[in-house]
């Protein structure tokens, strides 16, 4: 059965969240490691949503799951018999490691796949407005790139571009580069300079520019998005 667009979506959402279990998740390798497209739909997925756990507050973790994980890991060993000999218990040892590997002979060999590291990202602001609903999670990526997510559908003008800024310690603004979303989510690509500049923020803004963004090296459009820089 050929999966829609729509159901593609659906499931490349649910494999970045880790919600798909027994045979649904069987399938899904199945057709990701037929089509491509299917890896970077669920790469742009994990992207849109790494971020959004940077706004759910921390919870402490209970003391019974610690005490459980120590029980397991750091459990004094059980002697053994003392009328059991060194060769009884290699022999024994022997024996289960034999047993081990017949089992995982037996077991069906699923397909081999090839991950990449997932990329950190590291938040460096969030953006809002008074007059939007909108809010703009501005991150730095681990290869050194920016990401830009958005918690809603947004639809830009086709004659009009976002562009983001970033404002130093002396008020002055310089350009990271235009935001062309995809799927609630754009990624720029930013230059040695652009990087060495980042650490000295302490203000993002995007500003609604003509389509290409603006023409000089300042904002020339309204800014409708602001927001401090985090403290690292």
């Amino acid at each position: 059965m050929q999966l829609s667009n729509e159901m593609t979506d659906a499931l490349s959402a649910e494999a970045a969240l880790g919600t798909l279990r027994g045979a649904a998740a069987k399938r899904w390798q199945r057709l990701s490691a037929a089509d491509s497209k299917l890896i970077d739909q669920v790469a742009s997925w994990e992207q849109l949503l790494a971020p959004m756990a940077n706004w759910l507050p921390e919870t402490p973790v209970p003391t019974g799951v610690w005490n459980g994980i120590e029980q397991v890991l750091f459990a004094a060993p059980v002697p053994l018999p003392a009328r059991r000999s060194t060769n009884a218990r290699w022999i024994g040892a022997t024996l289960a490691m034999a047993a081990s590997l017949g089992l995982w002979l037996a077991l069906p060999s699923a397909p081999t796949t090839i991950s990449t590291p997932a990329l950190q990202l590291k938040t460096l602001a969030t953006l809002s407005s008074e007059h939007q609903l909108a809010r703009w999670q501005i991150s730095q990526r681990s290869d050194g790139q920016v990401s830009v997510s958005v918690n809603v559908a947004w639809q830009q003008p086709a004659n009009r571009s976002l562009q983001l800024w970033a404002i130093d310690t002396e008020g002055t603004p310089h350009s990271l580069g235009i935001i062309t979303l995809v799927e609630q989510s754009s990624t720029l690509n930013l230059s040695v300079t652009q990087r060495d500049q980042l650490s000295r923020v302490t203000v993002f803004a995007i500003s609604d520019e003509p389509l290409g963004g603006s023409l000089n090296a300042l904002p020339s459009g309204p800014v409708i998005f602001s927001g401090k820089a985090s403290k690292s």
